[in-house]
């Protein structure tokens, strides 16, 4: 995706330890993505009660779930399906990486507890020879079936981006607990949330209050249906910024309206300091099974300003730190599987500043399944969004072709050209062989940028027993250019408490 262009480099920062350590879609790790990634469909599953069909995870379980959820294939390389928690009170794991680059070596630990019903604690940490530090912890705790509190990193607002979600990273190294544990280092909403969903009346409310080094921020709002199939969401918060002693106070509202297979919404925020500077969301879908046809309006006024924005500070990347004129960016997603072994998908995002075209992005997906073999090409094509910058054109082919039971090989290309003859490409096969439950091959992979770098290596997974699972992967540079560079090492190890 960052080689697509479709990344800035503080969402690259936020989701890079998940390739090392990718999320675990067993344990409702998908909210994270959620929250990354707001454009993702709202009804992935996250719970347990939704979990289930797919539990035990398997390789027919999870080609289910993805035909279910085709929105998540190009995020497959940051999930993992690693033993679903349906009868147990948890999990827990751990990562040991090394990097042959800058020889570095990085810990990762992470687990999930559910001893009562009612209590849920999940966590991920990042160790080092210098300081442990949390990335993401959340306690939840259900005292009714209408209540629900969590304290740590809590779900996004309901603003959709448009007030909040920009943040930094909660901390630098600090080696002090108290820091470690009062912010965490993931750049996301941190402090407590209090959820009120009572089942008797269709209507749901939420306090929060957000805690971190760079902003506080106080909210509350509230949903409720003022007819059968339209949702009206209403809030009203107060952000703090320390280093300029600013204060906002802001409002939102939303309108919701759901009916079969279309839906549609719209949301809105105000500046009580700035009344007539008004931004818009608008969002409608049509969805029948896996076919999707969705648009997505987002208008930004000049001079808006909300310091904590995520989509202020997405669409201005190239523009500065200041809004000076109106920005409306426009996305058009659709998909239409006609059979299993064949599904299109079509992306068109294009922006406007003061009425201008500035960027246009565009890609083209065919994936299914034929012959017991799975496949997914992507063409995309990027228009300079700055006069100095280039076109881009890439392509992802993606091959995973099962033999029979014990043998299964999966194929890697992506190639990103632009018009001034400058190209780069990498490309890696990875045999496999099953026996039991154990499974190894080989691994080959080439780079080619600026100059070639060939990897070699094994990558071999294993249960040990019953509730153990290790995989062990290792690389070594065959064409190094870089001066030093070493093998690589990668070892993870799960437990079913």
């Amino acid at each position: 995706m960052l080689a697509e262009g479709s990344l800035d480099s503080l969402l690259w920062e936020m989701i890079r330890p998940f390739y090392i350590h990718p999320l675990s879609v067993s344990q409702g790790e998908l909210r994270v993505l959620m929250e990354l990634f707001p454009d993702l469909p709202g009804n992935l599953p996250v719970k347990a009660d939704a979990l289930k069909t797919y539990e035990p995870w398997n390789e027919e379980k999870i080609a289910l779930f993805f035909k279910k959820y085709p929105s998540l294939l190009p995020f497959s390389p940051l999930l993992s399906f690693n033993l679903a928690h349906a009868t147990s009170i948890g999990t827990t794991g751990f990562v040991l990486h090394k990097s042959g680059n800058s020889g570095a070596s990085s810990q990762y630990m992470h687990f999930s507890l559910n001893p009562w019903e009612k209590i849920s604690f999940q966590a991920r940490a990042d160790l080092s020879d210098a300081v442990a530090r949390w990335q993401r912890r959340c306690l939840s705790a259900n005292p009714t079936q209408w209540c629900e509190i969590k304290v740590g990193n809590f779900d996004g607002y309901s603003d959709q981006g448009i007030l909040f979600g920009y943040f930094l990273s909660g901390m630098s190294n600090s080696t002090q607990l108290q820091e470690n544990w009062l912010y965490g280092n993931a750049a996301a909403w941190n402090g407590i949330a209090i959820s009120l969903h009572p089942k008797k009346i269709s209507s749901s409310s939420r306090v929060i209050f957000h805690y971190g080094k760079n902003e506080t921020i106080y909210g509350v709002d509230a949903a409720f249906n003022i007819a059968k199939a339209i949702r009206y969401q209403l809030g009203i918060s107060h952000l703090y910024i320390p280093s300029t002693a600013d204060h906002y106070y802001y409002c939102h509202n939303g309108l919701q309206l759901k009916w079969k297979h279309f839906s549609t919404e719209m949301h809105t925020a105000l500046d009580f300091e700035n009344p007539d500077r008004i931004p818009v969301v608008l969002k409608s879908s049509i969805t029948y099974d896996v076919n999707r046809f969705q648009i997505k309006c987002i208008s930004l006024p000049s001079g808006y300003d909300a310091p904590r924005s995520k989509l202020l500070h997405h669409v201005i990347a190239d523009q500065g730190d200041t809004l000076l004129n109106h920005n409306l960016v426009v996305s058009l997603q659709t998909a239409h599987r006609f059979h299993d072994f064949i599904t299109f998908a079509q992306e068109f995002t294009m922006q406007f500043v003061a009425l201008r075209a500035a960027y246009l992005r565009t890609s083209l997906t065919a994936k299914g399944a034929l012959a017991g073999t799975d496949y997914r090409c992507t063409y995309t094509w990027t228009a300079p969004s700055l006069p100095e910058e280039l076109t881009k054109e890439t392509i992802d082919l993606a091959i995973a072709s099962r033999l029979n039971s014990h043998f299964h090989v999966k194929e890697a290309f992506h190639l990103s050209y632009h018009n001034q003859n400058r190209y780069s490409y990498r490309f890696s096969l990875n045999p496999e062989f099953t026996l039991r439950q154990s499974a190894a091959g080989p691994v080959i992979k080439l780079h080619k940028r600026k100059e070639y770098h060939m990897y070699g290596g094994i990558v071999h997974h294993v249960e040990l027993f019953e509730k153990t699972r290790t995989e062990m992967s290792f690389e070594y540079p065959f064409m190094r250019k870089t001066t030093g560079e070493k093998a690589s090492v990668r070892v993870k190890m799960w437990f079913l408490l």
